[in-house]
């Protein structure tokens, strides 16, 4: 488990983002390398960050989504690869990623009801063109769609048995 998966887990936006846009100039050996080189090592760094797995299969994406923080999600998504020419490359590895259940971030935000996590992901499908994560169904054969269809009814049947209990 890195410092990312902690960060997604609680919550932590602000340091996840402080997290993903350090300058890692020695770390990464930048001090004599081109400008565009550097760009493109500190987001092949990032996006090795951001897709890391903890002993579950998940990365940080899959445990924004699956604990339902938006702002770490965002982060996530919207800094690892900010300065690529091709922005998508580790945030579609990320989402499209699935962990040892067979999940990918998509699914898990649906199946728990987080639906800013889920609009935050969409939009940024959208984005890039890259309709892959809607279309990858887990194990059972289930889509992320159906995921949501589900986490509704439940949610709308917690909400009638309240009423139920109100009234009695």
């Amino acid at each position: 488990m890195t410092a990312l998966h902690l960060c997604a887990t609680y919550g932590l936006e602000d340091v996840c983002y402080y997290l993903l846009t350090q300058t890692y100039d020695s770390l990464l050996g930048l001090e004599d390398v081109s400008q565009d080189e550097k760009v493109k090592r500190i987001n092949e760094f990032r996006n090795l960050l951001v897709s890391a797995v903890d002993e579950d299969g998940r990365n940080p994406v899959h445990l924004a989504c699956l604990y339902g923080h938006g702002d770490v999600l965002r982060a996530l998504l919207g800094v690892d690869t900010s300065e690529s020419e091709e922005p998508m490359i580790g945030c579609s590895k990320a989402l499209c990623s699935e962990d040892r259940a067979g999940l990918t971030p998509l699914h898990l935000a649906c199946l728990n009801g987080h639906y800013r996590c889920v609009e935050i992901i969409v939009q940024k499908l959208l984005e890039a063109c890259d309709m892959t994560p809607l279309m990858a169904a887990d194990r059972d054969g289930r889509l992320p769609l159906h995921a949501l269809c589900q986490s509704s009814r439940i949610t709308s049947m917690k909400k009638e048995n309240r009423k139920r209990d109100r009234m009695r």
